[in-house]
């Protein structure tokens, strides 16, 4: 089993975090300004708690971006 701070977590949270960034640069393309100001929001609030938050186990991180899909 796993760790719970194993890097690949970490790994696999940063290529969630590209793919909402895709997601939200798709809403703003096709317009939709609402959607694409809520995903941007929940986007920088997601990556602010990755890079400022060291403490907790890196499986916290990956967590936090699988609950945005």
């Amino acid at each position: 089993m796993l760790a719970i701070n194993w890097k690949g977590y970490r790994f696999a949270a940063w290529i969630g975090q590209t793919l909402f960034a895709i997601a939200t640069i798709t809403a703003v393309w096709q317009g939709n300004w609402s959607n694409a100001l809520a995903l941007a929001l929940f986007l920088v609030a997601a990556i602010a708690f990755m890079v400022k938050d060291d403490r907790l186990p890196t499986l916290f991180d990956l967590l936090i971006s699988c609950t945005k899909t």
